[in-house]
C-alpha cells in the first residue's frame, strides 16, 4: 500500500471538517485522490477549509464551487452544482456572464431589455384595462351612454343647421339687388343695361321689395341643405355598406329633394319680383292669399324644374367642394382659410349656376303664371326655345351676370358657413 501524499491528507482533512456539505466534501476528496494518483499533475489546495471559487472559461461553475450570493441554496442540489449552469433551473439565479462586481467578485448580469416587448406588454395592459372599463360601464349604465351619444349627435347636427341659416341670411342681404336684375333678364330676355334701368325707375324704395320670401326661403333651404346632408350621410353610412362616395351623393340628392318642400316661398318671390303683378299685391302675405284661391297645387307650380336642379346641384357641390379646396394653396391662418373657402364656394356656385341656368329660366317662366293650365317642363322649354330664335346663346341670356352673382353669393355662403362652423 503506497504511502499517503500531502495532497491526499489535505483533501481528507477538508472532507472531515465539513459536516454540513458532505456532497461537496466527497467530490473534493475524490478530486484530490485523482490528482494525487495522476503522474505529474498536482493541484494546490488552500489551507482554509472552504473550497476555492473557481470558474471555467465558458462561464460555468467548477464542480466543487459553492453557490454565490444570488443563488438559491435550497434548490441547488449537488447534482446541479456538478452539471454547471446548463442544469440549473432559471429561478436558481445562475450566472449568465462572467462580469465582475465592484467588490471584485462575480455578479449576475441583468438580462437584456427588449423595448418592443415592453411596449407590447404596456399596450396589452392598457387595452384590457380599457376593455374592462367599457364592459363595466356598459353593464352598469347602458342608457346613459346611449343618451350621451344621442345628445352629441343632436348638438352636432343642430350646429350645421344654424351655420347654414346664418350663411344664407348674409348672402341674401348682400346679393338681393343683383338677383333682382338677373330675374328681369331671365323673365323678359333684357340686356343688363335695360334691367338696371327698370330698377332705377322702380326707385330705391322698391329695391328690396320681395326680399322677405327669398330671405325666408333661402335661409330655411340652406339650413336644410347643410343640416340634412350631414344627417342623411350619417344615417346612410351607419345602415348601409355602400361606398362613401355613393352614400354622400345620395345624401345630397335627398337633401335637395327635401328642400323642394319650400317651393311656395320661391313661387311667391317670383311673383313679387315681376313688375306685371305690382298692382295685384304689395307684400308676401297678399301674394300667398291670392294663390290660396287657386288651391294648394298653385303653390307648387314649377316643382319639376326645382327637383331637377336641387338634387344634382347638391351632389356636385358637396362632392367637389373638398377636392377643389385641396387644390388651393395650404391655409395657415383664419384669413387664408376664409379666402380659400370663398374661392371654393364661388367657383362651384358659378359653375353650377351656369350649368343649370336653362332649368332656372324654365322655372321662372312657369312660376310667373297665376292660374290657368299647368304646362309640363318640356312644353315650356320648347316655347322659350322658339321665342328666342332657337339660339342657345339667347337661352343663356343673363348667364354672365348669374355667373358673377353666383361667385359672390356662393363664396359668401361657403366662407360664412365654414367660419361659423369653426367658431361653434
Amino acid at each position: 500500500m503506497p504511502p499517503f501524499s500531502k495532497d491526499t491528507k489535505e483533501a481528507s482533512w477538508t472532507a472531515s471538517h465539513q459536516p454540513h456539505s458532505p456532497g461537496v466534501a466527497a467530490s473534493h476528496a475524490r478530486a484530490g485522490t485523482a490528482e494525487a494518483a495522476g503522474p505529474g499533475r498536482r493541484r494546490r489546495l488552500p489551507s482554509h477549509p472552504l473550497p476555492p471559487r473557481r470558474r471555467h472559461g465558458n462561464g460555468r461553475r467548477s464542480p466543487g464551487a459553492v453557490p454565490r450570493r444570488g443563488c438559491d441554496r435550497s434548490r441547488a442540489s449537488p447534482a446541479h452544482r456538478r452539471l454547471g449552469r446548463a442544469a440549473l433551473p432559471a429561478s436558481s439565479g445562475a450566472l449568465r456572464s462572467p462580469q465582475r462586481h465592484q467588490s471584485g467578485g462575480f455578479a449576475r448580469a441583468a438580462a437584456p431589455r427588449d423595448p418592443r416587448a415592453e411596449n407590447a406588454g404596456r399596450r396589452t395592459e392598457v387595452y384590457y384595462s380599457k376593455k374592462n372599463s367599457m364592459m363595466d360601464s356598459e353593464g352598469s349604465a347602458p342608457t346613459n351612454s346611449k343618451e350621451y351619444l344621442s345628445n352629441d349627435v343632436t348638438a352636432t347636427s343642430g350646429k350645421h343647421y344654424l351655420c347654414g341659416y346664418c350663411a344664407a341670411f348674409t348672402n341674401i342681404a348682400v346679393t338681393f339687388p343683383i338677383q333682382k336684375v338677373l330675374f328681369r333678364q331671365q323673365l323678359y330676355g333684357l340686356k343688363t343695361k335695360d334691367a338696371v334701368h327698370q330698377l332705377q325707375k322702380d326707385g330705391i324704395r322698391n329695391l328690396y321689395r320681395g326680399i322677405l320670401p327669398p330671405l325666408m326661403q333661402k335661409t330655411t333651404t340652406l339650413a336644410l341643405m347643410f343640416g340634412l346632408y350631414e344627417d342623411f350621410s350619417s344615417l346612410l353610412h351607419s345602415h348601409t355598406s355602400a361606398p362613401e362616395l355613393l352614400t354622400r351623393s345620395m345624401a345630397a340628392v335627398l337633401a335637395g329633394t327635401t328642400e323642394a318642400v319650400l317651393t311656395p316661398f320661391e313661387r311667391v318671390q317670383t311673383l313679387l319680383q315681376d313688375y306685371k303683378h305690382h298692382d295685384k299685391f304689395t307684400n308676401t302675405y297678399q301674394a300667398f292669399k291670392v294663390l290660396k284661391v287657386h288651391g294648394m297645387r298653385e303653390y307648387y307650380r314649377g316643382l319639376v324644374p326645382i327637383l331637377l336642379r336641387n338634387g344634382p346641384s347638391n351632389a356636385l357641390f358637396f362632392g367637389l367642394r373638398g377636392p377643389i379646396k385641396q387644390c388651393l394653396p395650404e391655409a395657415t391662418s383664419y384669413s387664408t382659410h376664409l379666402v380659400n373657402d370663398f374661392i371654393c364656394g364661388g367657383l362651384l356656385g358659378a359653375m353650377l349656376g351656369f350649368l343649370f341656368f336653362p332649368v332656372n329660366v324654365v322655372k321662372t317662366r312657369m312660376q310667373a303664371q297665376i292660374g290657368g293650365e299647368f304646362q309640363s317642363f318640356s312644353k315650356v322649354f320648347v316655347k322659350i326655345w322658339l321665342e328666342r330664335d332657337r339660339k342657345l346663346i339667347h337661352l343663356f341670356r343673363g348667364a354672365h351676370l348669374n355667373y358673377h352673382r353666383s361667385v359672390l353669393s356662393w363664396g359668401i355662403i361657403n366662407a360664412t358657413y365654414e367660419f361659423l362652423l369653426k367658431l361653434l
